[in-house]
C-alpha cells in the first residue's frame, strides 16, 4: 500500500509561507502546491526528492542457454 499524500505548511513571521509536499515527486509536487504559488504566498525550494524518479527493477530472471 502506498503512502498517504501529506503537506506540511509552517508561517513564519514575515516570511513566505513554506510549504512541503511528502509521498510525491516531480511535477505533481508542483501542481499541487500551484494555487499557493500564484497567490504569491509562498517560496519554491525543490527537495533532491522532486528530482528523482523512482527506478523500476524487475527481480533477475534465469534464461537457460
Amino acid at each position: 500500500m502506498s503512502q498517504p499524500i501529506q503537506i506540511k505548511i509552517t508561517q513564519s513571521k514575515g516570511q513566505p509561507l513554506k510549504v512541503e509536499v511528502f509521498n510525491m515527486i516531480g511535477e505533481s509536487c508542483t501542481e499541487l502546491t500551484a494555487p499557493l504559488h500564484q497567490l504569491g504566498v509562498t517560496q519554491t525550494q525543490l527537495k533532491d526528492e522532486y528530482f528523482e524518479e523512482p527506478i523500476p527493477v524487475k527481480p533477475t530472471t534465469d534464461i537457460n542457454l
